[in-house]
């Protein structure tokens, strides 16, 4: 069985791509067969994994707004093994206005999505930083929302937002989404106000991951190298702190009976 998992804020900066990346990479390095999906019109996720990335003839644009367009023709495979992803444009920008003829819009991906699941064992969905069509669709697509926040004011203002989507989403178009955990990012445990915001999240949510990821010089190095942090760094405190992520990950959906390898 196929886990779909978007990941989700509408606050920008929080670091949706580089988590992405790198979840899918730790989920691909304990033998699953992932793809990624990148919604964002910023096309960040997509510049590190495909090669001459801006030549590629299709992109998750085309699927969702040409029916002659299948998922097989835009899943280009990475140089990591069983590392996969669909690529975005910056088209993607367009959507809402693009398709807002269409009654069945939000579906749309969703369809397109479905004869290839069999394929994978997770599709992990980089969401734009915005409540539009594209997060919409990624959360109709998904079994799971991870959502992650820093530990300021302005990310904990886009959490009571997401909580909203996923709510309106739930009860509208996919009742089987849950949402997994919030995620802290970009931890810095020697600031207090940080501190503050960490002991108020966890008090005050029921759904937040043991594991934190604390700030590092040594993410956008990786990005800068276009490689997942356990393949730039495979020894590092970083590449463990994705690897327990996912053992918390895959710990959560086996509870709710998922067969995970």
């Amino acid at each position: 069985m196929c886990i779909t998992i978007s990941i989700a804020n509408q606050k920008g900066g929080v670091g949706k791509t580089t988590i992405t990346l790198n979840i899918g990479s730790a989920l691909s390095e304990e033998g699953n067969k992932v793809l990624l999906l990148d919604l964002d019109a910023q096309c960040n996720l997509s510049n590190t994994l495909v090669e001459n990335f801006q030549k590629n003839e299709k992109s998750v644009f085309d699927l969702m707004v040409n029916d002659d367009v299948n998922a097989e023709e835009v899943i280009f495979k990475t140089k990591f093994p069983l590392l996969s992803i669909i690529p975005s444009s910056s088209l993607m920008s367009g959507i809402d206005k693009r398709l807002s003829d269409e009654w069945d819009a939000q579906f749309l991906l969703k369809d397109k999505l479905e004869p290839i699941k069999n394929n994978f064992d997770f599709i992990i969905i980089d969401c734009p930083p915005s409540l539009g069509l594209a997060t919409t669709s990624g959360l109709i697509c998904s079994d799971y929302i991870i959502i992650p926040l820093n530990m300021d004011e302005y990310s904990f203002m886009g959490n009571s937002k997401i909580y909203q989507l996923v709510q309106k989403v739930k009860r509208r178009m996919n009742p089987e989404l849950e949402i997994l955990a919030n995620l802290v990012n970009k931890l810095s445990t020697r600031r207090n106000l940080e501190k503050a915001y960490f002991e108020f999240l966890n008090n005050e949510y029921d759904k937040v991951f043991k594991t934190f990821i604390k700030v590092s010089v040594k993410y956008p190095e990786s990005i800068l190298a276009k490689k997942p942090i356990n393949y730039f760094l495979p020894n590092s405190e970083q590449a463990e702190t994705f690897r327990k992520l996912v053992s918390e990950i895959i710990e959560k959906c086996q509870k709710k009976n998922y067969i995970i390898k």
